[in-house]
């Protein structure tokens, strides 16, 4: 059976956009386990406090952290984000039951992930779930 790689797109959109939305992404492709780069989502959102610059974070959770800055600066923005923060708590589930997996990219697999971002002008949640495939 093929292994399931999520880039950032893909757990953002079926993460935030329902509550369930990772169960209907494994029901809908026939899977019990999808895996996703660990500069993708990496469980780091609340490795520097909410102000600091989180560049150097997973992509994921500088969207996760972007939805919360915006809970506190944007008040008509905020039963959207609300809903993104409670529909993304699937993913710790899945995490915590197996269903999705962080996949930390090896150190000989990072200049394949380097050279994929230079030659398409993607990000590093995109270039290391190629590199993964």
């Amino acid at each position: 059976m093929p292994e399931f790689i999520l880039d950032t797109v893909v757990l953002r959109v079926m993460s935030f956009a329902h509550r369930d939305g990772l169960d209907i992404l494994l029901q809908a492709l026939g899977i019990q386990v999808m895996r996703c780069p660990a500069e993708v989502y990496n469980r780091d959102e609340d490795a520097v406090p909410l102000g600091d610059p989180d560049d150097s974070l997973s992509e994921l959770a500088r969207g996760l952290r972007y939805a919360r800055r915006q809970l506190q600066e944007q008040a008509h923005a905020l039963n959207r984000y609300r809903t993104w923060l409670c529909n993304a708590t699937q993913i710790v589930q899945h995490l915590n039951q197996g269903s999705l997996i962080i996949d930390p990219l090896l150190l000989e697999e990072l200049p394949r992930r380097e050279d994929l971002r230079n030659l398409y002008g993607i990000g590093r949640g995109e270039a290391a779930a190629l590199t993964l495939v």
